[in-house]
């Protein structure tokens, strides 16, 4: 019984462990194409580039995070979705240092918005905003958030 207890411990101190590591270092960030670029979904062509030439047949995006400052809001999630709801994996972005997210898409309209389970809680927490991407175009998406 005594030697139950312990595997049982160790099993769910493994468990949380790997549940801290994948939170901090996800798997999909060492998911690489052939050219090193991070691999793009099938239904939804999105590279993660974040300066250069836009790939063929899209558009970019580029999402602005500050506060009232004007100062950047960094590691915050943006997500994207090409409908209201949870988005998919290539929708999910954490702001970098400079407040921003870039995002290359397919053409067509998409939703801009916050995680609210990982918004921070001094700040007021913004609306959704549409955005609607043409080919071989930058549009930018600027949100500043506001104390409570």
């Amino acid at each position: 019984m005594k030697k139950f207890a312990v595997m049982a411990i160790v099993g769910v101190l493994a468990l949380v462990v790997g549940y801290l590591l994948g939170s901090y270092f996800p798997l999909s960030g060492f998911s690489k194409g052939q050219n090193g670029d991070s691999t793009a979904s099938q239904n939804n062509e999105v590279v993660d580039v974040t300066s250069g030439e836009m790939p063929e047949n899209t558009g970019r995006l580029v999402v602005n995070v500050s506060n009232e400052a004007n100062e950047p809001i960094i590691g915050i999630e943006i997500d994207v979705a090409k409908q209201p709801g949870p988005p998919e994996d290539w929708g999910v972005k954490e702001a970098d240092i400079e407040g921003t997210a870039v995002y290359d898409l397919e053409p067509g309209t998409y939703y801009v918005f916050f995680n609210m389970n990982r918004f921070p809680t001094d700040y007021v927490i913004q609306p959704e905003k549409q955005v609607t991407i043409e080919e071989g175009e930058e549009a930018t998406v600027s949100f500043v958030l506001k104390k409570n």
